[in-house]
């Protein structure tokens, strides 16, 4: 016997061990190790079905013939079969793979994916790793993110056993959408400033507004269903985007109030779709995975220890809030219906260190949980030392004769 020059192949037990029988197994190959001076070289190979087999061995420049042993029984396999959580994944979605068979044990047995049919020595595909089986009995899983499209197989090793391979690859398909359009901002484009209304353009036939969802996490997270929105955020459905003729692009308008780095995540409608992250196409850096978010033009520190909690009757409130503005921006106000007399609350602010509340026209807009007011600041950078709310109606008429300082909220 010649290790790396004989050949070996595994028949079905009613076929013939000649040069035209084909074989079975996965791989088919010469024998690879061994000891030939003392009488035996090593073949590793896989057998996907259960069965009975006879194994072939070709010594060199000679003929099949059955090897000695009897026939080689192969039961079925364990785990009996996977699925895959989307039923169709692709590339950067967090895929889950759900095991069924028996004794399969959570905790103890380990899963990998690898690029080859052959799973006892192939290594972990890029960017995964061997991992723990999570989940019950019943119901063993694991969650693997794939970074390239293609074929892969999947590997289970129960505990005291050796990897099998699973028959079937799992087909892995390019990432949709492929990545997103980021509109220019408030802020000096291409800086992102916290506040900006930032519009997220998706292009591509297959996406569906009212069905698709897009969040935005923290780089803490990853893009997966258990990651939480970033903070004053939330899922949101996609909507036609009403700029493209084509009919193919979707858009969400969405406000990061909080500086810092972000991942955007798309998850396609139905059983096709788990978060994914999606890259920018026009990154304002060399970091298209992150959206980055800075300050902003507008800072605000809050003192709640020289505010009022709650409105009387005729009486003014005072919000006490330093807001120092760099440029022209919006002041948003929300107030929740029981801090509010909902007869008339008007939005004003001192531009000075002086008592007087200077009226500044401004929109009001009630909500089904109370009232939210929004008035333009200066463009002239300024420091507003104080935002108040008066019992009186949003306009013209009543903007004067009103305070807004300490010993008019002492009641309050």
């Amino acid at each position: 016997m010649t290790a790396n020059a004989d050949e070996v192949k595994v028949v079905d037990a009613l076929q013939e061990c000649n040069g035209t029988t084909v074989g079975v197994d996965v791989p088919q190959a010469v024998p690879m190790g061994g000891n030939a001076s003392a009488g035996f070289v090593i073949y590793n190979t896989t057998l996907s079905y259960r069965g009975t087999y006879k194994v072939c061995y070709k010594l060199t420049g000679i003929y099949y013939v059955e090897a000695l042993g009897g026939p080689l029984v192969v039961h079925e396999g364990n785990p009996l079969s996977y699925a895959t959580v989307p039923v169709e994944p692709r590339v950067a979605q967090s895929v889950i793979l759900q095991f069924s068979g028996h004794g399969l044990m959570p905790g103890a047995d380990t899963a990998k994916v690898v690029a080859t049919s052959y799973c006892e020595t192939a290594a972990p595909i890029n960017g995964t790793e061997v991992t723990t089986v999570a989940g019950t009995p019943m119901r063993p899983r694991f969650a693997v993110r794939f970074s390239a499209v293609g074929v892969y197989y999947v590997c289970y090793h129960q505990a005291g056993a050796s990897w099998a391979t699973i028959p079937w690859p799992v087909t892995v398909s390019a990432a949709l959408p492929a990545s997103y359009r980021l509109d220019p901002t408030g802020t000096s484009w291409p800086t992102i400033g916290a506040g900006d209304m930032l519009r997220m353009v998706f292009q591509d036939a297959a996406l569906t507004a009212g069905a698709d969802m897009v969040k935005v996490v923290s780089t803490a997270f990853q893009c997966d269903d258990l990651a939480p929105p970033a903070e004053g955020t939330t899922e949101y459905f996609v909507k036609a985007d009403p700029t493209d003729v084509t009919g193919t692009s979707v858009m969400v308008s969405l406000a990061l109030p909080l500086n810092g780095t972000y991942r955007v995540c798309y998850k396609l409608a139905g059983r096709v779709g788990t978060y994914a992250d999606v890259p920018m196409s026009n990154p304002p850096d060399s970091t298209p995975e992150i959206l980055t978010v800075m300050p902003g033009e507008v800072t605000v520190a809050f003192d709640l220890t020289k505010s009022a909690l709650e409105t009387v009757e005729n009486q003014d409130v005072v919000l006490a809030y330093d807001i120092v503005s760099s440029g022209a921006a919006t002041l948003h106000i929300g107030v929740p219906r029981r801090m509010v007399n909902m007869d008339g609350v008007g939005l004003r602010w001192s531009t000075t260190l002086g008592p007087e509340c200077v009226y500044h026209e401004c929109e009001e807009v009630v909500l089904s949980e109370g009232v939210q007011y929004s008035a333009a600041m200066n463009a002239t950078p300024a420091v507003y030392q104080r935002v108040c709310l008066a019992n009186a109606t949003c306009d013209a008429t009543n903007a004067t004769g009103w305070h807004c300082n300490a010993t008019n909220a002492t009641n309050a």
